[in-house]
């Protein structure tokens, strides 16, 4: 396992080096300041890394670090909290070692920058269509009761079990009758199991501080 490990590792070096040595060569340009003489101005362009920016030389360095300090493996999920040309160049180098990347982006990144990322991650995530989607849909769902007089009723307890019941006999019967049927049943099955368990042992329901807040003894913080 050791050794397997150790053999990801160097590839994954030389991977790193080999795109060094077909990137490192950006140019210095003069530019001329007929105001300014003696005065010998150059500007390097960083533009030729293959991500387009200086941050490239700043990501590999980083999987670089993290390669021969042992925190990064085959396995790994690479994680960068950012919507700028670092984000951009680290998912670049997590395509190019094959691992996943996953980019947090702040509320506001350009579109540009946004598609930049996706292009070489494998998954962005923003923190911004969570809070706004949960914002959208509470209003609506107080207008639809406000001004459109809709009904909102939960499905009983009693109902919802009657479903899983008659659920469990029908995929019986189907899986009786077809074996991929039943390999598919079996999978999702391993995998609500699996991420069920995470989800209840892991997320805080909102019940208890609702219902403190906001239910008939509810309590204001100040």
């Amino acid at each position: 396992m050791a050794g397997n490990h150790r053999d990801w590792v160097a590839k994954a070096i030389a991977r790193i080096e080999a795109d060094f040595n077909r990137s490192s060569d950006t140019h210095l340009i003069p530019i001329e300041l007929p105001g300014y003489p003696g005065i010998d101005v150059y500007l390097k362009d960083e533009s030729s890394h293959p991500t387009g920016s200086l941050k490239h030389r700043l990501a590999r360095s980083l999987f670089l670090y993290a390669l021969a300090n042992g925190w990064l493996h085959e396995a790994s999920t690479v994680v960068e909290a950012s919507s700028g040309s670092t984000a951009v160049s680290e998912a670049y180098f997590a395509r190019l070692l094959g691992l996943p990347f996953v980019a947090v982006m702040p509320h506001g990144t350009s579109p540009e920058k946004i598609r930049a990322i996706i292009a070489s991650a494998t998954e962005a995530a923003g923190q911004d269509m969570q809070w706004k989607a949960i914002d959208r849909y509470s209003k609506d769902y107080i207008e639809l009761q406000t001004k459109d007089n809709v009904k909102f009723y939960k499905t009983p307890d009693a109902i919802l079990k009657r479903q899983l019941e008659v659920f469990d006999e029908v995929a019986k019967k189907k899986a009786s009758e077809n074996p991929l049927f039943k390999e598919i049943v079996e999978s999702q099955l391993a995998f609500a199991k699996r991420a069920t368990r995470w989800e209840q042992d892991t997320l805080v329901g909102r019940r208890m501080a609702f219902d403190h807040y906001f239910g008939p003894n509810a309590k204001s913080p100040i």
